[in-house]
């Protein structure tokens, strides 16, 4: 499923039947994307990914995302590149928390 297609809320009984496939998924605020985050280990899945987000945004001074979606994909790390890729072409410059990360956590481009 392509990651810009389908959201869904970001609460938590939502998040538990996010797939368990790696893959990138993004978080949404208000109709705006503001992360493209990716199951960077072969044991984590998208679900775990969301679960961590989810549970690192409750209380923190950042956006709360309200919806998310994603994207199964059999090297997540590539395509979480070319989607940030993808969106700073377009917008001249990364989602508001891919642009807060380290570059470790946001932007390595892949070997």
């Amino acid at each position: 499923m392509p990651l810009w297609s389908r959201r869904w809320p970001f609460l938590g009984y939502s998040i538990e039947a996010a797939p368990l496939d790696s893959g990138v998924y993004a978080l949404w605020k208000d109709d705006k994307l503001i992360y493209i985050g990716v199951s960077e280990e072969s044991s984590m899945s998208i679900r775990s990914g969301l679960l961590e987000h989810f549970r690192q945004s409750e209380g923190k001074h950042i956006p709360m995302p309200d919806h998310y979606s994603w994207e199964v994909a059999a090297d997540p790390q590539k395509r979480k590149f070319e989607m940030l890729e993808q969106f700073r072409d377009l917008h001249g410059k990364l989602p508001l928390l891919n642009a807060h990360s380290s570059p470790t956590q946001g932007y390595d481009e892949p070997s």
